[in-house]
This record gives C-alpha cells, sequence and structure tokens, in this order.
C-alpha cells in the first residue's frame, strides 16, 4: 500500500472536471476491486461512532440520521489491524501529492474563488490560506435526507466517496443545484430545509450513490447540494469523506 498516494493522484489528475452547475468530478471505479473490498471489511461498527449533531461541527438543522467516526480523532476506538489499514489510507490522501493533484485539477476554480471572495471568506480564509485535511466515516441511517447547502467557508475542497455493497440505493446519492434566482449574499451559506429547497433551487442531477464511486467538489458560493430523496428502505449508507480546510493561521 505504500504507492497508495500515487494511485489515488492519478485518478484525480485523469479524471475530467465536470461545470455544470458548478466545477465538480464524479468518478467510478475509484479503488482497485480488491481494494474497496478491503475497505467494505474495515469499516467500524456502529458502536465506534459518534452521531454527528452531537460533535458541535455542523448546524441543528443538520440530519439527526447521520453518524461520523473521525479517522484523527477516533482511530483508538478501534482494533489495531483496522487502525493500521485506515492509518495507511489517511497517508495517500494526506500526503503532499494528493494536494497537489487535486489543486491542480481545480486550479482555474480556486483562481476564480480566491480573487472574488466575500468579505466574510476573505476574515475566515485570507487571500493565501493554510491548508489542513481531515478524514472520516460516515454511516447515514433510515430516512436521512439533506437540504442545499454549500458546505462552510472555510472548506476547500469536498471528496465524497460511496462504500455501498451494492448498489441498491444508488438513487439516494448526491444531487446538485443551482438557485432559481440570484440569492442575497447573506444566505448563501445557509443550510436550506426540504421545503426551501424545493421552493428555491432546482435539481440539475444526482452522482448516484454507487459502489466505488466518489463525488468530489472545490468549495464555492454556489457549490449548492444536498440528498434529496428519502432512504424510504432505511438502508445503511456508508461513506468515507476527505475535507481540506483553510484558515488564515
Amino acid at each position: 500500500m505504500n504507492d497508495l498516494k500515487i494511485k489515488f493522484s492519478n485518478k484525480i489528475s485523469s479524471s475530467q472536471i465536470i461545470e455544470d452547475p458548478f466545477d465538480h468530478l464524479y468518478i467510478r471505479d475509484f479503488f482497485e476491486d480488491d481494494f474497496y473490498n478491503e475497505i467494505q471489511e474495515n469499516i467500524p461498527d456502529i458502536k465506534s461512532f459518534d452521531k454527528i449533531l452531537n460533535t458541535g461541527t455542523v448546524s441543528k438543522n443538520y440530519s439527526p440520521e447521520r453518524y461520523i467516526f473521525s479517522l484523527q480523532r477516533d482511530l483508538d476506538k478501534i482494533p489495531k489491524k483496522q487502525k493500521d489499514f485506515w492509518n495507511q489510507i489517511n497517508n495517500g490522501f494526506l500526503s503532499k501529492e494528493f494536494w497537489e493533484a487535486t489543486s491542480s485539477k481545480f486550479s482555474e476554480t480556486l483562481k476564480e474563488r480566491f480573487e472574488n471572495l466575500t468579505k466574510a471568506e476573505e476574515e475566515i480564509l485570507g487571500k493565501t490560506p493554510k491548508i489542513s485535511c481531515r478524514t472520516a466515516l460516515i454511516k447515514d441511517f433510515t430516512k436521512y435526507q439533506l437540504g442545499a447547502h454549500t458546505d462552510s467557508i472555510n472548506k476547500i475542497f469536498s471528496f465524497l466517496f460511496y462504500l455501498p455493497s451494492n448498489n441498491k440505493i444508488k438513487d439516494i446519492g448526491t444531487s446538485l443545484y443551482q438557485p432559481k434566482e440570484i440569492l442575497d449574499e447573506k444566505i448563501l451559506t445557509k443550510h436550506f430545509t426540504r421545503e426551501e429547497t424545493k421552493e428555491l433551487f432546482q435539481k440539475v442531477k444526482t452522482c448516484e450513490f454507487n459502489m466505488n464511486s466518489v463525488f468530489v467538489f472545490a468549495r464555492n458560493n454556489y457549490s449548492f447540494h444536498g440528498v434529496e430523496e428519502i432512504n424510504i428502505e432505511q438502508s445503511e449508507r456508508n461513506l468515507f469523506l476527505v475535507n481540506f480546510y483553510g484558515s488564515k493561521n
């Protein structure tokens, strides 16, 4: 697994930016099949996860059906074999090579954002932010859904790796939206309810919740996304998140 950072970086470098409704990637078969099976086998039990509403990292409007396992904070909760496995994955995604591949792929997107920062963004990020990365495993349960939102101002890139064991709930993926009309700057960072999403936004597409796929985007003030379909089957949704953040300090 020593070459993971190269394999991961090459997947990003060889993929094509999709511009509508905002710049993003949707990559199928990101991991090799055998490695994807290893990931499935090493997902910790739900007992090691925390309800995300209890972590203080999301708004009160966030779904109560989402659970999180931080791959920085929670690794000591799991057996050594699992811990070693996820540490090696972390090393691949937190590598200099992976950051360079991602920032190069979205170079035009980043340039446009940082040339047009809002006052709120500039106060948090500055013109040349210090970059950090957090990784986590996610479990969504029962009737999970999520209204349109852009993510927090300090986020630079977001990777949502879909980890289902089959494609039965592929429709419950990440939907991408565009506002029906220009929104006031004051509400661009709001986490909209399901009703507000239907009223104010038009769905452009859904990145399907397929096995071994990943949705990647560079956050800006119009990167509106959410989960539109209700999980009627009440199936467990497993995801792996890689998030890059910026800060002045």
